[in-house]
């Protein structure tokens, strides 16, 4: 009876959860993930009906509600079947013919609603009451409800294996979101098993109140992953190929995928989620403003451990309204200069024939400063002599 009141007590909050985390999906996801947002509504309507069990005034609405919810229940390893796919590849059109994996979960929901006439799926069952409290108390299962188990626990096992080879087996980058996914799917299973088969002497169902508490788990991945943005199948295919860094940016500015390379290159300041801004503070956001933007080639200026880096990147559109960012240097960052070190090497470059002393007349400084800075920036760009420090500034240059 204790059950009871814990059901409750906590369905309130558990409803808060799948709202918050329905408005958080609202907000920060595409339109991709229907089948979350299938998931999330069956758990907050089984929790309704549910609770309209437990008040139920008569024996006969306690029965209706009961057969309501189950419903929702057996449409909820569907969700969870077509949510692996979507989080793994971002097509929910990838199964042609997903009207198929419904036949089952309706066929269940018919049967439950005329069990009286077959008891196919309850044998045998009574109505508890408790206090104003009344529930129906399964003493048998009939045959076909096996047959739905069986399905159910088929699609939540499928389920969770793309989810795990996608993500955890195939990439490390993804190993986080794997789990508060996995978290989330995973425990309602857990508890249905411990019901169903009564293991530990659990009579009350409390599955659909532990999938509406887990929407904490897919609110956290969403929030704080970005959950939403990633699809490991469909960027396999075609980050295996890359070994140049590469930043995926959506349009609104937040980083939604990256590569290894790219992780290696920027090093810790590069994450998923993040906004472009946060990570290159002189980002060229003015190029996204022209009606013609179209693939360019410029430099990123970024930090790194309090140094200023340069970076030669190509930054192209993408037919989703984001654009891509690509390095184009093959051996990491660009080299490190000083501001004065910037400013001599451009003196360099533009005026070729400068001597040591003009140069320290232009920049109002010692002839023996600009001396150091030379020897420095040959030093840095393995050049032998200036002419060679002319020849790197028209190659960064052009």
């Amino acid at each position: 009876m204790d059950g009871w009141w814990v059901y409750i007590w906590i369905s309130p909050m558990a409803l808060f959860l799948i709202v918050i985390t329905l408005l958080q999906i609202k907000k920060n996801m595409d339109t991709h993930l229907f089948s979350l947002n299938g998931l999330l509504y069956c758990s907050f309507f089984i929790i309704i009906f549910r609770l309209l069990e437990l008040i139920s005034l008569n024996d006969q609405m306690v029965t209706i509600f009961s057969k309501i919810t189950y419903l929702f229940i057996s449409l909820c390893p569907v969700f969870w079947f077509l949510f692996s796919i979507e989080i793994t590849t971002g097509k929910y059109s990838l199964i042609r013919h997903k009207w198929l994996l419904y036949i089952i979960p309706f066929l269940t929901s018919f049967l439950f609603l005329t069990n009286d006439l077959h008891n196919l799926i309850w044998k045998r069952y009574e109505i508890v009451s408790f206090l104003i409290f009344k529930q129906i108390r399964v003493l048998s299962y009939g045959s076909y409800f096996w047959i739905h188990v069986f399905y159910s626990y088929m699609l939540y096992f499928l389920g969770s294996i793309i989810i795990i080879t996608s993500f955890i087996l195939h990439h490390q980058l993804f190993r986080l979101q794997a789990l508060w996914v996995l978290l989330g799917g995973l425990l309602p299973l857990i508890f249905n098993v411990l019901y169903v088969f009564r293991i530990g002497g659990l009579t009350f169902d409390f599955s659909p109140l532990v999938l509406a508490l887990s929407s904490l788990f897919f609110y956290i991945g969403i929030k704080n992953t970005s959950l939403a943005f990633i699809h490991p199948f469909s960027r396999i295919l075609v980050y295996s190929e890359i070994t140049d860094p590469l930043i995926i940016v959506n349009k609104n500015n937040i980083i939604v995928d990256i590569n290894l390379s790219a992780k290696d290159y920027f090093g810790s300041i590069l994450r998923v989620g993040k906004n472009v801004q946060e990570v290159f503070e002189k980002f060229p956001f003015w190029i996204f403003q022209k009606d013609d933007f179209s693939s360019r080639i410029m430099k990123l200026e970024w930090s790194r451990n309090s140094d200023s880096l340069e970076t030669k990147i190509r930054i192209s559109p993408l037919r989703s309204n984001g654009y891509s960012i690509m390095v184009l240097e093959e051996k990491g960052p660009s080299v490190v200069f000083t501001r004065r070190e910037k400013e001599i090497l451009e003196l360099l470059g533009k005026q070729k024939n400068l001597t040591n002393k003009e140069i320290a007349r232009h920049l109002n400084v010692d002839e023996s400063t600009v001396k150091t800075h030379i020897h420095n920036l040959l030093k840095k760009t393995n050049s032998a002599k200036r002419s060679d420090l002319v020849n790197y500034f028209d190659e960064e240059e052009g």
